[in-house]
């Protein structure tokens, strides 16, 4: 199936995606994952769009194709997402890497150890509000940019590198006391926002 339909993705390359077969969702894992681009239908292709939605939603499939973008040919799977499709790219079988081919050897859990870990967990437990967080190097990129445009002085980081330590223990109280810190910081400057 061969799907030229005229849709918008941000590429004015991209002529046709490949439909190679529907699938299960559960068959494509997270990890393989790569760059999402909502898919939205232009002009005379709303009714091709709503059908291959619907018929995707109904069957409970995603479909696996192929498209060629940026001069370069991608997997990529369209899936119903919200009122609309999403395209996700995927990565090639070979640039795969199994976690067992990892080789890790884990050490025996100290029950201390995990009980300290699972403050730490607790203490950074969240909302999982991805809205709340922003890129901080861009922010200190673009205070740097606009420095040297004015022609103000540069802004500097005030960062401490961590210290190596070998004392798991401390590490973790270290970290549990931090995201107690940091907690009532975050919900102050979310009471200003709103």
């Amino acid at each position: 199936l061969r799907l030229a339909v005229p849709w918008k993705y941000g590429f004015k390359s991209i002529k046709a995606i490949d439909v190679l077969e529907f699938i299960e969702p559960a068959q494509v894992r997270s990890e393989q994952m790569d760059t999402p681009y909502f898919l939205a239908p232009d002009k005379g292709g709303n009714k091709s769009y709503a059908l291959l939605l619907a018929a995707m939603e109904s069957a409970g499939k995603v479909a696996l194709g192929r498209v060629a973008m940026r001069q370069r040919e991608h997997l990529c799977i369209l899936r119903p997402y919200g009122e609309g499709l999403l395209m996700e790219t995927l990565h090639w079988a070979d640039e795969m890497r199994e976690m067992h081919d990892l080789e890790i050897v884990l050490p025996p859990v100290d029950p201390k150890e995990l009980a300290m870990a699972k403050q730490l967990v607790a203490a950074l437990e969240g909302s999982g509000d991805l809205g709340e967080y922003k890129d901080e190097y861009r922010v200190a990129l673009e205070a740097l940019i606009e420095a040297k445009a004015t022609g103000k002085a540069a802004p500097v980081a005030e960062t401490a590198a961590p210290a190596p330590s070998d004392n798991i223990m401390a590490g973790l109280m270290a970290s549990i006391e931090s995201a107690k810190a940091k907690k009532p910081a975050l919900a102050k400057a979310k009471k200003k926002a709103a």
